[in-house]
């Protein structure tokens, strides 16, 4: 999608033709998916439509949204849906957003073969993960371990910071991060907007944690329990989720 954004932002073509906008090889997927190829003409023409001062808040938005681990050292801020114009946030939600048929092709697998023979499947990726992250426990929890590269499976996958308030990280890998079993269950699953804290300043961006850095070898937590029991298992558990 980078290079269709990038032919878009350049106005490399006034007129919707995927063919100068997508890179050959993932012509075959356009010309066997026709809702993508409708989605993506709605939104050329959204953007097309734009005044030039919109069209530099949507190409902002684009910069700074996939880059995340600028957005986890506070470097940058990301864009919500709600700053962008008007005109090309529902065309954006039909790509990326939880019914978005770029989420849908990962999720429900939709043209799914045609997409792993040139992108590479989810559990390479995680196996790729894991040999990058040998002592990873969730990052999420960060309690329970993730099943390793050995294993015939993989752990499930969630969104680090939220696809349902910013636009593009639905499908960005650098977002995608394994869950444990227990953090992916229905109930400790959640809609947080990381960046910015419920109870703090909602105007401050909080510096995050990122997932996918391999900048903190020498970060170490000291822990100290005081609890009237000795079951620390049952009492780290019942304090996971305040």
């Amino acid at each position: 999608m980078h290079h269709f954004f990038k032919q878009l932002f350049a106005e490399a073509s006034l007129v919707y033709n995927h063919g100068s906008l997508i890179l050959p090889y993932f012509q075959t997927i356009i010309d066997h998916h026709d809702v993508l190829d409708q989605r993506l003409q709605v939104l050329f023409e959204a953007y097309m439509g734009l005044a030039v001062a919109e069209k530099v808040q949507v190409q902002q938005a684009y910069g700074n949204n996939n880059s995340i681990a600028q957005v986890c050292n506070n470097a940058i801020r990301p864009v919500k849906f709600d700053e962008l114009p008007v005109g090309i946030r529902d065309p954006l939600k039909g790509l990326y957003g939880s019914r978005g048929v770029l989420y849908q092709m990962l999720t429900a697998k939709d043209n799914y073969d045609a997409v792993k023979k040139r992108c590479g499947s989810l559990k390479g990726h995680f196996e790729s993960f894991r040999v990058h992250n040998p002592l990873s426990v969730c990052p999420f929890c960060g309690m329970e371990n993730l099943l390793t590269d050995y294993d015939d499976t993989k752990n499930e996958y969630d969104h680090y910071l939220s696809k349902g308030d910013y636009p593009f990280y639905s499908i960005n890998f650098n977002n995608l991060t394994p869950v444990c079993d227990y953090c992916n269950k229905a109930g400790n699953k959640g809609q947080k907007d990381i960046p910015f804290q419920p109870g703090t300043n909602l105007q401050v961006q909080d510096e995050l944690y990122d997932p996918y850095s391999v900048a903190y070898p020498t970060h170490a937590i000291e822990l100290t329990i005081n609890a009237s029991t000795t079951d620390l298992k049952k009492t780290l558990i019942a304090g996971r989720y305040p």
